[in-house]
């Protein structure tokens, strides 16, 4: 969407310093590495650098604006090059959050789809932009935009062609979901479930739905609350909000949107059939594999509900979805099948990954390649410990890194497993010094961790011995 540097002064509440008022910008970015032709860049203060260094090289790389909270004499000292335009404000953090939310109203007819819980939230994202991008033009939250930082500039991104805008909201302690509510004010709130990421910072699974719980609070009256009738604080939620609430679940759960006759089909996915309130139902394949992932397609089809899509249409769309990179991928990878879920984790997710290992593997070895889960605070132990039992009782293999890799091997071995198909690595180096003598031609290996444990190294380590491999064999006469 284009602005004009006078409205940005408007909406942030910031004056021009340099530059005409008549100046355009489309699109906004907090990073100078990262600037696209005609953006705004906004010039955020950091734990590590101050984006106040890097307005020069932004402007030069291409943005045609910049919002600071500086003297311009101080961040550019020779002033703004000719065709650009600099706002000064107080807080550019806070300027970057009223801008997003001031284009948003503009947009009159747009519908917003908010989505969090302690899990899921990227996949049924994705499936959910991939459902209403049957009937809607959609924009959607880009990777990890879901941040007072990244949501914001998601909304910078929406043009005149879009209908619905699908936002991913995540936090890390109480009012955050509140303050991503407020810039975006969505019209549908999604929560996909109540786990315990963010145990560090909140303390309790209590605390943890009334931080997720802020979304349905915020929805207005003719708006829909889309809440997972599985898990008991998700669904008690319903009493948070005075916007409709649409539940979905499995059969037996008693939730308006539900899957009925599921078939888990391994790496290729899941077949079941969805029905949806007034008796409409379809039949959909689903290629993304476990049973998580067809929860989040049923929190995906409840938001097709909401914007009033059939059963067929949502089920075409769940047939297209794909998972984001990182998440609940499916790779090969020459002798072995990679099941790629190394964006995050948490005791729950982890579980739900390494049941979709099992049904991944089949009657092939199940080999659980698994990291530190964070943020899990006093249950950090304990955690990592259930991580390992869990993995006892679904793969064949066990292979532990971190600081808590002890901890899961001793929970593996509590639970029966063997002591020989179960090893502890303190890091990465060590776990793929030894990697050669634990796997075999046709394992499925599942590679999970916590974001911050960088576990796709572990990925790109296993496809570069299969690129090697292929390499070093002779060329056919």
């Amino acid at each position: 969407m284009r602005l004009a540097m006078v409205d940005v002064a408007a909406a942030t509440g910031g004056r021009l310093v340099a530059g005409s008022q008549g100046v355009t910008v489309e699109g906004g970015t907090v990073d100078s590495r990262r600037v696209r032709p005609g953006n705004l860049f906004f010039a955020l203060p950091g734990q590590r650098v101050d984006g106040h260094r890097f307005v020069a090289q932004a402007l030069a790389a291409g943005a045609r604006g910049a919002v600071i909270a500086r003297p311009l004499a101080e961040v550019l000292p020779d002033g703004a090059p000719p065709g650009t335009a600099v706002v000064e404000v107080a807080d550019t953090r806070q300027a970057l959050a009223d801008l997003a939310r001031w284009v948003r109203r503009r947009r009159t007819g747009l519908r917003v789809v908010g989505i969090t819980g302690s899990l899921g939230k990227t996949t049924t994202k994705e499936m959910a932009a991939a459902v209403l991008a049957r009937r809607f033009a959609v924009l959607k939250s880009a990777g990890n935009y879901n941040t007072d930082v990244g949501l914001p500039l998601t909304l910078l991104d929406l043009e005149e062609r879009h209908q619905v805008a699908v936002l991913e909201m995540a936090m890390r302690g109480l009012g955050e979901i509140a303050r991503l509510a407020a810039i975006a004010e969505p019209d549908v709130g999604v929560v996909t479930v109540v786990a315990e990421s963010h145990l560090e910072f909140l303390g309790s699974l209590e605390r943890v739905a009334q931080a997720k719980g802020e979304l349905v609070e915020a929805l207005p009256e003719d708006g829909v609350a889309i809440l997972n009738a599985g898990d008991p604080r998700v669904r008690a939620m319903a009493a948070r909000t005075r916007a409709r609430v649409l539940t979905f679940g499995h059969d037996g759960e008693g939730a308006d949107v539900r899957a009925v006759n599921v078939e888990h089909r391994g790496a290729a996915g899941s077949r079941f059939r969805l029905e949806v309130p007034g008796g409409d139902a379809a039949t959909v394949e689903l290629a993304v594999p476990g049973p998580a992932a067809v929860t989040c397609a049923l929190a995906a089809a409840a938001v097709g509900v909401a914007l009033g899509l059939d059963a067929a249409t949502i089920a075409a769309g769940l047939a297209e979805a794909r998972p984001a990179a990182l998440r609940n991928e499916i790779r090969q990878a020459g002798p072995w099948t990679l099941y790629i879920d190394c964006y995050n984790a948490s005791p729950t997710s982890t579980r739900a990954a390494l049941h979709a290992l099992r049904q991944v593997a089949g009657s092939r070895r199940a080999v659980a390649i698994l990291g530190d889960m964070f943020e899990l605070g006093d249950w950090a132990v304990e955690g990592h410990r259930e991580t390992g039992r869990e993995a006892a009782r679904t793969a064949d293999v066990l292979l532990a890194v971190g600081r808590w890799a002890p901890q899961m091997v001793e929970g593996w071995i509590q639970a029966g497993g063997a002591g020989a198909a179960a090893a502890a690595y303190p890091d990465k180096a060590a776990l793929l010094g030894e990697l050669d003598r634990w796997l075999r031609p046709g394992d499925a290996i599942l590679i999970k961790a916590s974001r911050g444990m960088a576990m796709e190294e572990v990925v790109e380590a296993l496809t570069a011995r299969v690129a090697a491999a292929g390499s070093s064999r002779p060329d056919p006469a």
